[in-house]
């Protein structure tokens, strides 16, 4: 966050940042307020502020609606299950995999391309990754499995096993 980078009301940068980009030292500092939590905004072109979350639109694929779009709630959702090769950890890795990957290519197109997509573009490009993947996999037949695929919309043949 960046209230971690100010202290005694100045910037706190990594000395190893500042060695390699003094422009570090010449940033304003933000008037930041405590009683409001961080969130992602994109500015675009024209300098309009506004917020951006792929995650919002995402997350209830994962069966994860209460999760805000924070990335160290999401986190400290998925690592207890980081190991465990259950539907809703194989499918929550998945969608947070896919969501980075294409936060950070957007993120990047957007500055070095100038091009830009939606958020539900992106949502798309996720979920149709996301699917992609889960065709590789063989999921074992029950009520659980069979309610994640079916809420993805997966076939109904998929590649199940066991009864």
């Amino acid at each position: 966050m960046v209230a971690d980078l100010i202290s005694n009301h100045g910037w706190r940068w990594p000395q190893d940042w500042i060695d390699k980009c003094q422009v570090f030292n010449i940033i304003p500092l933000p008037n930041l307020d405590a009683n409001s939590i961080d969130i992602v905004r994109w500015r675009d072109l024209k300098g309009i502020m506004s917020e951006f979350s792929v995650w919002k639109l995402v997350r209830h694929l994962a069966t994860m609606e209460i999760m805000q779009p924070v990335l160290h709630d999401i986190i400290t959702y998925l690592q207890p299950m980081a190991h465990k090769r259950t539907t809703k950890s194989i499918f929550g890795k998945l969608i947070l995999a896919a969501s980075s990957y294409y936060v950070w290519l957007e993120r990047n197109n957007r500055l070095f391309k100038k091009s830009k997509r939606s958020p539900e573009e992106l949502r798309d490009v996720i979920m149709v990754t996301v699917r992609l993947k889960l065709l590789s996999f063989h999921f074992k037949n029950s009520a659980n499995v069979n309610s994640l695929l079916a809420h993805w919309k997966m076939p109904s043949l998929f590649r199940l096993y066991g009864s």
